[in-house]
């Protein structure tokens, strides 16, 4: 599985509404009210399976690590998991990935911090 992959589809769908509007809901929750979670869009689920071969729903965790001077800007954690993903050595078990992200509610990364 293409970790790089995933994870730039993921984040391709920040920035794209029509392609993953939960992870923009999470996003400006997390932004918000410090934390979100959810299962993922239907179009990003599609993404995500696509790599894992798992037809399980995928879930999403945003939380915020530190805010920023800047008003509506946090460093969030995002967290993806999915259930029964296959793994080379033919097992079923627990998939999760996750990165951190310098945001603000406009989409853009924090001036100056």
């Amino acid at each position: 599985m293409n970790k790089k992959l995933l994870l730039m589809a993921v984040l391709l769908g920040l920035s794209t509404a029509a392609n993953a509007a939960s992870m923009k809901e999470l996003t400006l929750q997390a932004l918000s009210e410090g934390s979100a979670k959810g299962e993922m869009d239907i179009q990003m689920q599609s993404v995500v399976s696509a790599q894992t071969k798992s037809s399980e729903p995928v879930y999403v965790e945003v939380s915020t690590i530190k805010k920023f001077s800047q008003p509506g800007c946090a460093r969030l954690q995002y967290v993806i998991s999915q259930d029964k993903v296959l793994h080379k050595t033919g097992e079923l078990s627990p998939f999760q990935t996750s990165w951190q992200l310098n945001i603000c509610q406009d989409g853009s990364p924090p001036s100056g911090e």
